[in-house]
């Protein structure tokens, strides 16, 4: 896996060939710039020198070794619906001069190689000895070099596919990308003419669930704090329900839905997709909506009220202090359950930004984090001084200070860390008791019922909030670890090292992760919510004016009261009351799409059980030219026992055959099987089997995202 062992495919006969004149049947290194196949390049030269460069069937090879390095030959063609009259291997191997960091997290540096021989040359035997065929697919439609490339281009642009690692980003990683990617193209769900149609009917659905909650949706938070047009709030034309239809009606929202499909590419992901592409239409009507609520004008006519409440209105107010209460510590509680999950889901990437950076950067930025432990929870510094921003080593490194005391005595990163984490477990604990002392202790200026309620009511929160933080302690110091790589990381890199600084930039880009936070504040807003109907039901109906006041001073409390930030409340508070809804009703209107698509694109395939499939198992080339897919699955045999395949028999399958076929391998890999790979069994991974395989995933989508738009304007379509 680490280097091919065909003779004419080694990694000591890989050459780039910087020369203009070069062979164009020579081994091209996949090196790109900024701008995809930039006309410098040497793999844009290399592209141009290619007659033959359309294709439609592709086979996915296995070496016959213990590495068991696998590959993708391509079948290519000079015209379409012709005869294959070149070999095009396409394969990713590791820095020979550094295979020993390959079990490292960052690994090495990845060499992705491309060469076309055509067949008349007697070269091109060498492209397939000793190798095995694992599955041939022929596409419904012709793709050309540039469709490969591009995908390539995209993995080489990936902050971690970019580099070779033993563990995930290897050549069986390089080869299952090409494939899935190339079969995505074929699965038309965002190019689908009837996706106005599905639009229509989710917000025919999507309205029709909102109505049938008649006047009870009223009660919520989000109605009660946008209607400002209406002496009753029990009204159907209600100026949220209008703004909702409005942005449901809206090309944007079109638009939303088409992007959630394209970036699919692991059909069980198209909900997730979904909720992030609705999440951000979410905001923008928040935006559009804005000038609907009075939250903030409410707050701060009620700061300036005189008006004597009578005994039934103290008794609400108090009431919901209670629901509010109720309501901070959900907050408090999820938050202290969620931030965790949030931060060990990224370690990988925090350790991935530690190696990087390098250990004696990352040790002395921890010591002087230490000195100043207010930095653990300071923002960067939006300027950062230039003697503290040039880089002068050739890892964008210089020496971190002449000052003192970074050159005095740095204790061992052992007792630094552990004095680091301490300082954040102690902080964070100060921290969530203090928060709670100041929600206590707050005060909207408003008439109070009681001085003792007042007192009892603040008292409670005060010491649940205590307890807790002292609760939270061993999870703390648990979470400091997490903590610390992040912050001491982002610092570093900032002061020291802006090559690392693209890393940094992803470390917010995993769509699981960000839906955490909002599922928590969404928590919080739902027990808010729920309390304030069951209050209104059983005390009966009260004024607008009077509901606006008490839920402005109950969402002020638990969204942090800032009237500047008052838009982002107003998100959160459409997510809480939609984000739920909305993905589903679209998830149920376009699964019916994606199973459509699948239905129309059948692919047949034909599988071998005992043995692996050698080269007299193709079929004749002319059957290319039909409209029928073959897909070749198989066990990949020893060389002893390679066979063909005699009267094979095909079964009908899918998309997501293909797709539960490449997961398959990626367990295989995951768990080390011996069958798949022998060589692994002795190598340890830091990973566990079911990250590494989520991360592959997640990659995978990542560049098919980044190569798509590359991808979709050449295709030739038969």
């Amino acid at each position: 896996m680490l280097l091919p062992v065909s003779a004419q495919c080694s990694g000591a006969n890989y050459s780039s060939m910087l020369s203009n004149k070069r062979d164009p049947t020579a081994k091209c290194l996949l090196r790109f710039s900024e701008k995809f196949l930039d006309p410098a390049d040497v793999i844009s030269k290399w592209h141009d020198q290619q007659q033959s460069s359309q294709f439609r069937t592709i086979q996915y090879r296995k070496e016959r070794t213990g590495v068991g390095h696998e590959f993708i030959l391509l079948l290519l063609h000079k015209e379409q619906g012709g005869d294959v009259d070149c070999y095009c291997r396409v394969e990713r191997v590791g820095d020979p001069e550094h295979l020993t960091q390959v079990v490292f997290i960052d690994g090495t540096i990845a060499e992705d190689y491309i060469q076309a021989v055509p067949l008349s040359n007697p070269v091109s035997t060498s492209l397939t000895d000793n190798s095995d065929i694992v599955a041939e697919i022929t596409f419904p439609q012709t793709f050309i070099l540039r469709d490969v490339l591009a995908i390539c281009f995209g993995i080489s642009n990936h902050y971690r596919a970019k580099r070779y690692t033993l563990q995930q980003y290897n050549c069986y990683f390089f080869s299952w990308t090409l494939i899935l990617a190339l079969a995505r193209v074929c699965m038309g769900w965002d190019t689908s003419p009837s996706i106005p149609e599905h639009v229509n009917n989710i917000r025919d659905r999507m309205m029709e669930s909102i109505y049938e909650q008649g006047p009870a949706r009223f009660l919520s938070v989000a109605y009660i704090a946008s209607n400002d047009a209406l002496n009753n709030h029990e009204n159907e034309g209600h100026p949220l329900d209008r703004a909702i239809r409005s942005r449901l009606c809206s090309a944007g929202f079109t638009h939303s839905i088409n992007t959630a499909l394209q970036s699919v590419l692991w059909t069980n992901r198209l909900p997730v997709s979904l909720t992030m592409a609705i999440k951000e239409d979410l905001a923008i009507l928040a935006r559009e909506s804005i000038d609907l609520i009075t939250l903030e004008q409410v707050s701060d006519r009620a700061i300036d009220s005189v008006t004597t409440q009578d005994k039934r209105d103290l008794d609400f107010e108090h009431a919901i202090g209670k629901v509010t209460q109720q309501a901070f510590m959900v907050y408090m509680e999820t938050f202290i359950r969620v931030a965790p999950q949030i931060l060990a889901a990224m370690v990988p990437n925090f350790v991935l930004l530690k190696q990087r950076l390098g250990h004696e950067v990352w040790c002395k930025e921890l010591a002087k984090c230490c000195r100043h432990p207010g930095r653990f929870f300071k923002e960067l510094e939006d300027n950062t001084s230039s003697s503290e921003s040039l880089s002068t080593s050739p890892r964008g490194q210089r020496p971190i200070s002449s000052s003192i005391r970074d050159l005095c005595f740095i204790p061992p990163s052992a007792i630094l860390g552990f004095s680091a984490r301490l300082t954040f477990t102690i902080m964070s604990t100060i921290a969530i008791c203090f928060v709670g002392v100041c929600i206590g202790l707050k005060d909207h200026q408003a008439p109070k019922k009681d001085v003792f309620q007042r007192v009892a009511l603040c008292g409670r929160i005060i010491f649940q909030s205590a307890g807790l933080g002292i609760g939270a302690i061993p999870r703390n110091f648990h979470t400091s670890k997490h903590v610390l790589l992040l912050s001491v990381g982002r610092r570093a890199a900032h002061r020291l090292d802006p090559t690392v600084l693209a890393l940094l930039g992803q470390l917010s880009g995993f769509k699981q992760l960000e839906m955490l936070p909002i599922k928590c504040m969404g928590q919080v807003l739902e027990t808010f919510n729920t309390g304030l109907w069951e209050l209104l039901n059983d005390k009966g109906e009260y004024q607008l004016s009077i509901l606006r006041r008490y839920v402005a001073s109950g969402v002020s409390t638990i969204l942090g009261g800032e009237h500047n930030d008052l838009k982002q409340a107003w998100i959160m508070i459409l997510q809480q009351c939609l984000l739920e809804k909305l993905p589903w009703t679209a998830r149920r209107e376009l699964e019916g799409l994606v199973e459509q698509v699948h239905v129309e694109h059948v692919f047949k395939v034909i599988r071998k059980h005992d043995s692996g499939l050698s080269q007299a198992g193709i079929p004749d080339r002319s059957s290319h030219a039909s409209d029928v897919r073959l897909i070749k699955i198989s066990k990949v045999a020893p060389s002893s026992q390679a066979c063909s395949v005699a009267n094979p028999n095909p079964d009908p399958s899918s998309y997501q055959d293909l797709q539960h076929f490449i997961r398959q391998r990626m367990s295989q890999l995951s768990n080390r099987e011996t069958e798949f790979a022998p060589y692994l069994k002795h190598v340890p991974f830091a990973k566990a089997a079911e990250v590494c395989q989520n991360e592959i995933e997640l990659t995978m989508e990542d560049i098919w995202a980044a190569s798509r738009p590359l991808i979709g304007a050449h295709q030739r379509t038969v």
